[in-house]
């Protein structure tokens, strides 16, 4: 937040250096901790970045001067925002028995103890339906589908009046120096159908949804992407083959910005024999070697046999909303712990600051 300007001191705990442009440094003072990010763009002369930067060490007592990060208001607003629509905030186990939430490669661990390999989660929308099989009605992503539309573009636009006082903002994608964008965030946002959409721009008529998962509809995605030379890596399932689709020709309401995934919201399957199924097709997929099916999910499945009403799921990346309010288009700059690379790979490799070189680790 540029227009408000803070000066503190602290003693230095930590210094850590993200390519040659980001300095991190951890100060504390008695008890008190935080952290302070120098950035090269805020320099007049590169020079000025390392003879400035080059100068305090760990252990050192400075005194600095600065504009607050907004990432934490953006946090705050958040949960505020949540709790006053009576939404309850949820601890769920970041370890499974078995890979549980959506369709991705799964981390594994062994668990020495247990003598068997652990999961991390991949996704958090089981663990709250089962919450809500349990009574928990609203655990921060709950709600009616059209209303968490809704509920979407009133935080949204309400976080970015309330954090830069407009619903307007300006975002460089490339860099302070390129071209320059106006993102506008007045609700409401536009809202489109995925499949009445993709009809329009390939000019074809698909299948009804509910037919989506057999074996003569899944040809007809298929031969579009041949045909438009839209590559899938297989498996070629439905559901890979319209996500590609998608992906090609829609810039779709999920909530996209900027050409990047910011929020996405489903409605919860809650037919156990339904759901059985699709996570029997699921193996199948894995069996033919796709390596982010998900495995089958007994327990799921007999806790949907107790009921689950009418539940959404809902997420949103905190991360890229704050890049576009913070006008950063390097990811590192919003995270507080980024991911970097040890000293001596610095060493041997040299330094870089380029995100694609620079692959940041997701948080789950």
């Amino acid at each position: 937040m540029t227009d408000i300007t803070l000066r503190v001191a602290g003693r230095i705990h930590a210094k850590k250096a993200s390519g040659s442009k980001l300095i991190f440094y951890d100060l504390q003072r008695q008890v008190v901790k935080l952290q302070v990010m120098a950035n090269s763009r805020n320099y007049k002369l590169e020079e000025k970045v390392v003879h400035t930067n080059n100068k305090p060490h760990r252990g050192d007592i400075i005194d600095i001067q600065g504009n607050p990060r907004k990432k934490s208001k953006i946090t705050t607003y958040r949960r505020s925002f949540l709790h006053e629509l009576g939404f309850l905030e949820i601890e769920t186990p970041v370890m499974n028995i078995i890979p549980r939430g959506t369709v991705a490669t799964p981390f594994i661990m062994y668990h020495n103890e247990l003598d068997m390999n652990l999961y991390m989660r991949i996704a958090l929308e089981l663990h709250h339906n089962i919450l809500v099989v349990g009574g928990h009605d609203q655990v921060y992503e709950t709600g009616y589908y059209h209303d968490l539309m809704e509920i979407t573009e009133e935080r949204m636009s309400g976080m970015v009046k309330h954090i830069t006082g407009r619903y307007k903002v300006t975002y460089h994608p490339d860099g302070l120096q390129a071209q320059a964008y106006e993102i506008d965030f007045t609700p409401p946002f536009r809202r489109i159908s995925k499949v009445e959409e993709l009809e329009k721009v390939l000019r074809v008529k698909l299948p009804e949804t509910n037919l989506f998962e057999t074996e003569e509809t899944c040809k007809i995605p298929d031969d579009i992407c041949t045909a438009k030379a839209v590559e899938c890596p297989p498996p070629h399932t439905t559901a890979r083959l319209l996500d590609k689709l998608v992906g090609e020709f829609l810039e779709h309401f999920e909530l996209f910005i900027m050409k990047k995934e910011v929020c996405n919201a489903n409605t919860e399957l809650k037919d156990p024999m339904q759901q059985e199924q699709l996570f029997e097709e699921q193996a199948k997929a894995k069996a033919a070697g796709d390596n982010e099916a998900m495995f089958i999910d007994e327990d799921f499945c007999t806790v949907l046999e107790y009921g689950l009403p009418s539940t959404p799921g809902w997420g949103m990346g905190i991360d890229p909303v704050t890049m576009f309010l913070m006008d950063s288009n390097n990811i590192k700059e919003v995270l507080l712990l980024p991911a970097m690379k040890p000293e001596d790979k610095k060493e041997d490799t040299g330094a870089t600051d380029n995100p694609e070189s620079n692959p940041v680790g997701t948080s789950v």
